[in-house]
C-alpha cells in the first residue's frame, strides 16, 4: 500500500512536521506517525481531511491512482482554460482528444 509513503512525501514537499500536520488535522501526532509508519490507517473522516489539506484526491492517497488530481478536475480545469483563453485550432484538437479519452484506462492508450 502507497499511504505510508505518499503521506510522509506530501508531509514533506509542503515543509510540515508530523506534529505541524497533525495540529491540522486535528489528531494526535503519534496517531499520525503511525499513518506515515503504516502501523495504523486513517479512518474515512480523517483521510478525507488530509487529502482536502493537500488538496489531492483521496484514491492518490490509497495508490489506486498516480494522478493526484480527480480525472474530472483536469477535465474541469481544461474546459476553463479553453472557455478563457481563445484557442488556437491545435489547443482546441488537444482538449477535444483529452475530454474523448478521459474515462480511458492509462493502460488502454
Amino acid at each position: 500500500m502507497l499511504l505510508p509513503q505518499r503521506l510522509k512525501q506530501l508531509r514533506l514537499e509542503n515543509d510540515l512536521t508530523q506534529e505541524g500536520l497533525a495540529k491540522h488535522l486535528p489528531i494526535n501526532r503519534g496517531t499520525y506517525a503511525h499513518y506515515e509508519l503504516g502501523k495504523r490507517q486513517p479512518d474515512l473522516d480523517t483521510l478525507v481531511r488530509i487529502a482536502v489539506f493537500y488538496n489531492v484526491s483521496t484514491d492518490y492517497l490509497l495508490g489506486l491512482t498516480d494522478l493526484p488530481v480527480s480525472a474530472q478536475r483536469l477535465i474541469n480545469y481544461c474546459q476553463k482554460l479553453s472557455h478563457e483563453y481563445p484557442a488556437s485550432k491545435e489547443r482546441g484538437e488537444l482538449v477535444a482528444d483529452f475530454n474523448k479519452h478521459n474515462l480511458q484506462n492509462p493502460e488502454d492508450n
